[in-house]
């Protein structure tokens, strides 16, 4: 297959900082982290109003402008962060995940499930470095699945997937039949990750969040009912420059198969979605405010078009 001189470019400069981010010593890429983070943040001045105004519409107008720049800045360095440790991923080991991420009691409390065999839903905001969640997981033998966008450079794609799959069992596309694989990995005892908290380009479910209306998924109530699987919520945060841990674990939630179908995939999904809401209001500047499809905007008809047209 021929490619492209833009997509070996790419693929190359990729290549080279992902060799340069594995290879430095853990605080000096955080530290190249933070300087990339400033360089970036404070020219992006129309950005970043956006993103405080969104901030102010949340947490209530008595918020003071220090602090909205406060949590825009600290939310848009750990977006920084969490990129370089992303590519750090597979030359990670196993007592550098115990020495840095805390999972608190979470993982003793699905490890039943996982030793009888059978799969289950792990949801979570974007909030701190959720991918840090993955890799504990990972490392505590939980087999993970989990759904990626697809690149337009081939060489690219291929090489975010082998990164990837450093704490991934199962790695699926969005654009792709995406219902039956993972509905087939489930229920072989496999754990699929999800971040439900952004809004969908297509009409969905109106669920309360963050004092308005946000249009967002139905795939991890609509898996968790397909598969008669529980959904276990919970909050991971950066603590510092190097720490980790899930910060706040939440009741679990299981289909109701008394009730009717679109019924109980909304009230599994706006259960999440509340304990959600109380976490990014706990933690403001954890959650990633940065998204350019802001959660409670509605959705545009063109959006819509694109999707089905």
């Amino acid at each position: 297959m021929a490619y492209r001189p833009k997509h070996i470019a790419e693929y190359v400069a990729m290549r080279l900082v992902v060799g340069l981010v594995q290879i430095v010593p853990y605080r000096v890429l955080l530290f190249l982290g933070w300087t990339v983070a400033g360089l970036t943040f404070l020219p992006g001045r129309k950005r970043r109003r956006e993103t405080e105004r969104r901030i102010a519409s949340v947490l209530g107008p008595d918020t003071s402008p220090k602090r909205l720049h406060h949590i825009a800045w600290m939310s848009w360095r750990n977006t920084i962060f969490n990129t370089f440790e992303a590519l750090r991923i597979p030359k990670t080991s196993a007592a550098w995940v115990e020495k840095h991420f805390d999972p608190g009691e979470m993982l003793d409390a699905m490890a039943p499930e996982r030793d009888a065999g059978r799969g289950a839903i792990i949801a979570l905001p974007h909030t701190g470095n959720w991918e840090m969640a993955g890799l504990a997981c990972h490392v505590h033998r939980f087999p993970i699945i989990i759904i990626v966008g697809k690149q337009r450079n081939p060489l690219t794609n291929d090489y975010l997937h082998e990164l990837r799959a450093a704490a991934a069992s199962v790695i699926i596309e969005r654009g792709t039949d995406v219902m039956r694989p993972i509905m087939r990995h489930l229920k072989k005892g496999k754990y699929l990750a999800i971040l439900p908290d952004v809004r969908m380009p297509y009409p969905d479910l109106s669920i309360p969040f963050l004092g308005g209306t946000a249009n967002l998924g139905s795939g991890m109530a609509l898996f968790a009912r397909m598969t008669n699987l529980p959904i276990y919520p919970c909050c991971v945060v950066r603590d510092g420059w190097t720490r980790h841990r899930i910060a706040e674990t939440y009741p679990v939630v299981r289909p109701d198969k008394t009730l009717d179908k679109t019924e109980d995939i909304e009230r599994m999904t706006a259960s999440v979605i509340a304990n959600f809401d109380a976490a990014i209001r706990k933690y403001p500047e954890q959650w990633f405010w940065h998204n350019k499809r802001w959660v409670l905007d509605p959705v545009k008809q063109q959006e819509t078009e694109d999707k089905h047209g």
